[in-house]
């Protein structure tokens, strides 16, 4: 991980492209054939041999300049919303239960926040909607946070099924981002998914306790 980090000019076109391939394969969900191309490619490097109908699906979107940390950011994203349950893929496109529910990608109260859609504040809401607990999301967190590439798009896969299980909503576009800066931004991107996760856990917690004080009647109101 000590290669230097990319570029602003670089993460534009990264991001450019990564909003570009979400939107794509949400048009896609539906369709059994590219929805099942795009799921083999799940947890496999992209040398592997599963990756190669997949390929036909990430790479119109890669930015020219790219290396495999990129090709994998984008290909695991594809598999990965292609491997939502049936109830997650209608919420992703917009249908079906949890369409209305609060943006799990947001720290709340904090519209314009830094951490906004990073994995650490989705796992936040997940352990809110006590879809997870918080010492067992903590310990996941930081066990994905010590991986190398390798380590990490292998591991990746079991959170990201158990956040859309639960409807949690996944930044696409900005975990593909932060995948693609792995090997060279590692830091960055840790401390943004872990300050992310704590802020939005303490953000939640006194969101929860104020709600509790609006709700519980005062003592004028129970003479009334």
């Amino acid at each position: 991980m000590n290669a230097p980090p990319h570029t602003r000019e670089a993460q534009r076109e990264i991001r450019t492209g990564a909003e570009k391939l979400v939107a794509y394969v949400r048009g896609n969900l539906d369709i059994p054939a590219p929805r099942s191309e795009m799921r083999q490619a799940l947890g496999m490097a992209p040398s592997d041999p599963r990756c190669w109908h997949a390929y036909r699906h990430t790479e119109p979107f890669l930015p020219g300049r790219r290396d495999d940390t990129v090709e994998w950011a984008f290909l695991a994203v594809a598999a990965m919303m292609a491997s939502q349950p049936p109830t997650a893929r209608s919420q992703d496109r917009g249908r079906g239960p949890g369409t209305d529910d609060s943006d799990t990608a947001q720290v709340p109260g904090e519209p314009a926040s830094p951490f906004t859609g990073n994995l650490g504040v989705a796992v936040a809401h997940a352990v809110d909607y006590r879809a997870i607990a918080d010492a067992t999301a903590q310990g996941r967190l930081h066990q994905l946070c010590r991986q190398n590439a390798s380590g990490l798009h292998r591991q990746l896969p079991r959170m990201i099924v158990q956040l859309r299980n639960h409807l949690i909503r996944v930044d696409w576009v900005q975990l593909a981002c932060d995948l693609a800066d792995w090997e060279y931004d590692h830091d960055r991107v840790v401390k943004n998914w872990l300050q992310g996760y704590h802020r939005t856990r303490a953000r939640l917690i006194a969101k929860r306790k104020a709600d509790r004080m609006t709700s519980t009647p005062t003592d004028t109101d129970e003479d009334a």
